[in-house]
Parts: C-alpha cells; sequence; structure tokens
C-alpha cells in the first residue's frame, strides 16, 4: 500500500485549491507526487525535502508558475533537475541542501533572475560553481556550507560579502 497510499495522497492535495502552503517533508511521494503537486495553482509554499524526488519531479516543481518558496532538500534532483528549477520564472526562494547538483547545477541556478534566496548546502559545488552563483545580483541569500570550495573562492567570496543579506560559508563563527 506504502507508494499508492503517498501518491493518491499527493493526488488529493493537488486538487485543493484552497492550500497555499504545504509542508509535506519525509513522506516519499516521488516524482508522481510531486507532478502532481506543481499543478496546484494555489500552492505558493512547498516543502518536499526527503521525498524520493529525482530530475522528473524537478522539472514538473520548475514548470508551476505559482510556486515562490520551495524546499527539496534532501532528494535526488541532480545537475539535471537544478536546471529545470533555474528556469523557473516564479520560485524565488529555494532549498536544494543534500542534493548532488554540481558545479553544473549551480552555474544553471546562477543564471535565474527570480531566485533571490538559495541553500545549497553539502550540494556538491566547487569553485566554478560558486563562482557563477556570486556573479548572481539577484541572489541575495546564500548558504555554501558544506561543499568543495577552495581557500580562494572561500576568500572572494567573503569580500563581496556586503552584496548580500546573508552569506553562509565554511569556517566562518
Amino acid at each position: 500500500m506504502g507508494q499508492q497510499y503517498r501518491d493518491a495522497g499527493a493526488g488529493q492535495l493537488a486538487r485543493n485549491s484552497s492550500i497555499t502552503s504545504l509542508n509535506l517533508w519525509g513522506n516519499s511521494i516521488g516524482d508522481a507526487g510531486a507532478g502532481q503537486l506543481a499543478g496546484n495553482t494555489s500552492i505558493t509554499s512547498l516543502d518536499l525535502g526527503s521525498n524520493n524526488i529525482g530530475v522528473a519531479g524537478a522539472q514538473a516543481l520548475g514548470g508551476s508558475t505559482s510556486i515562490t518558496s520551495l524546499d527539496l532538500s534532501n532528494n535526488n534532483i541532480g545537475d539535471a533537475g537544478a536546471q529545470a528549477l533555474g528556469g523557473s520564472t516564479s520560485i524565488n526562494s529555494l532549498d536544494l541542501s543534500n542534493n548532488n547538483i554540481g558545479d553544473a547545477g549551480a552555474q544553471a541556478l546562477a543564471r535565474s533572475t527570480s531566485i533571490t534566496s538559495l541553500s545549497l548546502q553539502n550540494s556538491g559545488i566547487g569553485d566554478a560553481g560558486a563562482r557563477a552563483l556570486a556573479a548572481n545580483t539577484s541572489i541575495i541569500s546564500l548558504d555554501l556550507r558544506g561543499n568543495n570550495l577552495s581557500p580562494a573562492v572561500l576568500a572572494a567570496l567573503a569580500a563581496v560579502r556586503d552584496r548580500f543579506q546573508t552569506l553562509e560559508l565554511d569556517g566562518e563563527p
């Protein structure tokens, strides 16, 4: 019954037009459930952390025109999922912590003009991805803790700290 119930539950919630904020953290709804929820035009804030969501789910959610705040931490979206989310014109707050998006995913997110708050803790980002993100002036809150950044890039990010409202890096108090 497990996954079928979860998919059915997500489908029921997707049809509810009065929900604007939804937290389904840790319910294993997968790509199918994420796709169903992406079609709900009343949801603006969605937390789907730890739900076994991959590229297909991220692509569906990236196509939503109503979601402005999205938490997909602890999933498996990879760089292709990050690329789909980076193309969203509605998402302004995005948490992709603990997803292996790497430099390619970070560079795709860096091209977004709608994302203002981005958390990418432990997401396999290196120097190239961090440099691309630092160059995006739309992003005012950035969390890059737990990534493999060189001391030179950490110093370069710290040097432009005043551009950010929040900048979180490794090795800071």
